[in-house]
Order: structure tokens, then sequence, then C-alpha cells
């Protein structure tokens, strides 16, 4: 039997932490498809986008309940991504780090999937920063998107690391790319 303890009495807070216990215990982590060996490049890009895509899926069923199913995988749904970590924000300290890993991870998974949606382009793996990212305007240009470490600042508090905002500066380089151009969106 698992005893919760409410967070200040605050309903919001004791929803959002319900919720998050929910996602630690069902979510398939990306990482799981970092790859050490040197299979074929094409394989390890398929499985990594196949993961994305369910695990972006997940994050809006998940969600999408609480923010009235604002998450419809399209640019102006990063605007409530947003809102949603702004709110964990103020209380994001007080959850387990398995708890912000899986929100942090859903969020990347669904902001990079809006992009991929939006632009098109191949999914990698840093082993850098140990999580997937987008490079897209191939073969022209290669316009990149790690979001990770923006989701993750949002969610900590940072109000200048608006996901929205960054997503819309990537869309924007892809769009007006001229061949040649390679830039980092992070």
């Amino acid at each position: 039997m698992h005893t919760i303890k409410l967070l200040g009495g605050n309903p919001m807070k004791f929803a959002f932490y319900i919720l998050s216990f929910a996602l630690v215990s069902c979510v398939p982590i990306v990482e799981t498809y970092k790859v050490k060996n040197k299979q074929s490049q094409e394989v390890i890009v398929s499985e990594l986008q196949n993961q994305i895509q369910k695990d972006a899926e997940f994050a809006a069923q998940q969600f999408n309940p609480r923010l009235d199913d604002q998450l419809d995988f399209s640019a102006d749904s990063l605007s409530a991504v947003d809102e949603m970590l702004e709110e964990a924000s103020d209380f994001a300290d007080e959850m387990p780090e398995e708890r912000t890993n899986s929100i942090i991870e859903l969020m990347t998974a669904y902001t990079l999937f809006v992009a991929y949606k939006e632009h098109g382009g191949e999914f990698f793996w840093s082993n850098e920063y140990n999580q997937p990212f987008l490079v897209s305007g191939m073969p022209e240009s290669r316009i990149s998107l790690l979001i990770y470490p923006a989701i993750k600042s949002r969610l900590f508090g940072d109000s200048g690391s608006r996901i929205s905002f960054l997503f819309k500066g990537f869309s924007e380089r892809v769009k007006s790319s001229e061949p040649n151009t390679e830039a980092l969106y992070m």
C-alpha cells in the first residue's frame, strides 16, 4: 500500500503528483534505444523514431485530460507544454528524480515529434547529452533541435527557457536556411 503526502494541500499539485507517479511506472524510456555498436544507421534511426513517436503519443494521452486536449501535435500546442512545465516547476524539487526525468523525457519526445511532423528530418542520438535530437533541412542544410536541456531548465523554474519560443526560432531557421547552413537550437 502506498502513502501519498499531499503537497501543501494544493489539489493541482496533488493531481500532478499522482499523474507523474503513473508516468514513472508506464513510460518506455527513450534512452533504451541508445546503441553502442556500429549497426546500420537506418535501423537505429528507425527504432529511435518509433520510440519518440510512441513516447510523444503517450505524453499527449497522459497530459491532454488536464490540458483540455491542447496537445494536438501542432506547433501551437507547445504553448501548453510551456504552461504545464511552468505549473510543475512550483513543486518539481519536491518530486523524486525518476518522476521529473519521466516528465522531461515525455515532453522532449512530444516536442521533437511536433518538430518532425512540421519539418521532417531524421532523429539522432547525442552521446554527449545522452538524449535524442532532430536534424531537419537535409541534405541541403542541417538545422538541429536538441530540446532536452531547455525542457529540464523550464521544469526547474527557468522562465527564460520557453519551449514555444525555441521551437519558433528553429522552425523559422529550417524554412529560411540556405544551402550548407548548420545550426543547433537548444
